[in-house]
């Protein structure tokens, strides 16, 4: 088992001396991540996920100089995507196996090699660095201090940048989902309500591809629902314009989870919705169900 084990870091190795460019260490992480997912698919997912640890901190060690902010948020965002997975496996029991243990430890490691670079996150990384690490259940506090006060800021501040680096809908989404999911409260009170208007904002955007989708409407009031964040005037019922637009629309629809959540957020708010608006999502949810 140990000579096969330095086989593979022997063939990694020659595969990262080959590198000169970030996107090139990218693109090894995705392939990575593509085959670990047959694996964590597979009888015994958490031998998948020790062997995508190891992979993924060699590369950290071998591959440093090359490591960037979206390398580094690759893999945890791919870790994220493959726990999931393995959990959602009938055998795999995350209490009880040694992948659930070596997590932590191996996120710490990605985390405070990230610290450094904070200055030049933008914000696909911030949203899938706080989406993977909700998902993971693992507070990025926990391991840099102040961490998530300060990826949420920066996100902030992209809101307002004039040189299209904005975040997307998407990208507002995970992020107030992501906060809501790990509890955590920003110290900034008002950064809440900025990145729901300027979610809201893309609603009505001239590009429709850039408006968000059903379930981006879904996760931010969820969000908003659970952390009892109530939004701000005038805003809900601008939002819920978008979900009932989508209603009957093949591929695009809500479907009864994002209904329910969209729902759930109105009655935790007690938000007046338009008549046609709740008769639209409900008809929505009943047809689907």
């Amino acid at each position: 088992m140990s000579h096969d084990k330095d086989e593979l870091l022997a063939v990694q190795d020659s595969r990262i001396q080959k590198m000169r460019h970030p996107a090139q260490v990218t693109t090894y992480i995705k392939e990575q991540q593509r085959m670990a997912l047959a694996g964590v698919r597979g009888h015994q997912p958490f031998k998948a996920l020790l062997s995508c640890y190891a992979s993924m901190e060699h590369l950290c060690s071998t591959a440093e100089p090359l490591l960037d902010c979206i390398s580094l948020s690759a893999i945890i965002t791919a870790t994220a995507q493959l726990w999931t997975t393995a959990q959602a496996h009938s055998s795999f029991k995350p209490s009880a196996n040694s992948a659930a243990f070596e997590l932590k430890r191996f996120c710490c490691i990605i985390v405070l090699q990230l610290e450094p670079m904070m200055s030049a996150v933008g914000a696909r990384e911030i949203s899938n660095i706080l989406w993977s690490s909700a998902k993971l259940g693992l507070h990025p506090d926990a391991f840099v201090p102040g961490m998530t006060d300060a990826l949420a800021a920066k996100l902030l501040q992209l809101t307002k940048d004039e040189a299209r680096r904005q975040p997307n809908a998407q990208e507002d989404a995970n992020l107030l989902w992501a906060l809501a999911t790990l509890g955590h409260e920003p110290a900034d009170k008002g950064l809440i309500d900025v990145v729901f208007k300027h979610f809201v904002m893309l609603i009505r955007h001239h590009d429709a591809q850039k408006r968000p989708t059903s379930q981006g409407v879904s996760n931010v009031m969820w969000a908003l629902g659970e952390s009892n964040h109530a939004p701000p005037d005038g805003a809900a019922s601008v939002i819920l314009e978008r979900p009932t637009a989508l209603c009957g629309l093949p591929r695009q629809a809500p479907n009864a989870q994002e209904l329910s959540n969209t729902l759930f957020a109105c009655a935790v708010h007690r938000l007046e919705v338009k008549r046609a608006v709740s008769l639209a999502l409900v008809d929505e949810l009943l047809r689907g169900r």
